[in-house]
């Protein structure tokens, strides 16, 4: 990769989820304003749980179904 690519990589992010684009400047760097924004599009924590009880749920299923079918 050319040393000019990487300068303009290290001085401005684009968002794959949103399509938000981030510039370096004096007070905070494009990389640091991209890992700021990209919590929004994590999961929240109730989410986690919601996933979470969702799986577990369908375990259980799947081994009263296994034990029915002995």
């Amino acid at each position: 990769m050319d040393l000019g690519k990487l300068a303009e990589l290290s001085h401005h992010r684009k968002c794959l989820e949103c399509g938000a684009e981030f510039e370096s400047t004096a007070e905070e760097s494009a990389l640091q304003q991209f890992a700021d924004h990209s919590t929004v599009h994590n999961p929240t924590p109730e989410q986690w749980a919601n996933a979470y009880e969702i799986i577990q749920a369908s375990k259980e299923r799947s081994k009263e179904k296994e034990k029915s079918s002995q």
